[in-house]
């Protein structure tokens, strides 16, 4: 059977990613662009994509106008191409980003200098801790975190 593997995508304009391997195991992850990310994804097995939502909100939608939303149109080839290999896609919204702060990143070891990479890595620690793979999992994320002290 083969290891399950995760890619967490923080969209835009500079893509954060990061790739779990056998659970909350933190293969890869780093910034592309998005002809580099979307060939990544192409080219490498994943059996679940975790990806933050994007939402307009009434408060910030005048600032957008005239906007070509490129962050939408990243997160709908990522979607295709998720169909198109059968991986799974969870949405998570930007919020859900805010329990793991940068000094839990560091406790874990997973702190990175540049934030698309640090906010993908947060939606992948997200799932494997609260979301979907929470448990499911021999060794889960909340063990090595409270390992560290990082939840207690």
């Amino acid at each position: 059977m083969e290891e399950f593997r995760l890619i967490s995508i923080d969209p835009g304009g500079t893509n954060g990613y990061a790739i779990w391997e056998g659970g909350p195991y933190l293969e890869d992850s780093g910034a592309l662009d998005a002809k580099e990310l979307f060939e990544l994804v192409k080219n490498t097995k994943f059996h679940v994509m975790v990806i933050e939502e994007y939402r307009l909100y009434q408060s910030k939608a005048k600032t957008m106008i005239g906007n070509k939303f490129h962050t939408v149109q990243v997160i709908g080839v990522l979607k295709y191409l998720a169909d198109e290999s059968n991986i799974e896609v969870i949405e998570y919204p930007a919020s859900y980003k805010k329990f793991w702060d940068n000094e839990k990143l560091k406790d874990l070891d997973l702190y990175t200098g540049v934030i698309h990479t640090r906010d993908a890595i947060r939606h992948g620690l997200h799932y494997f801790q609260f979301g979907e793979g929470a448990g499911n999992f021999e060794e889960p994320l909340s063990k090595l975190a409270e390992e560290r002290g990082v939840i207690t």
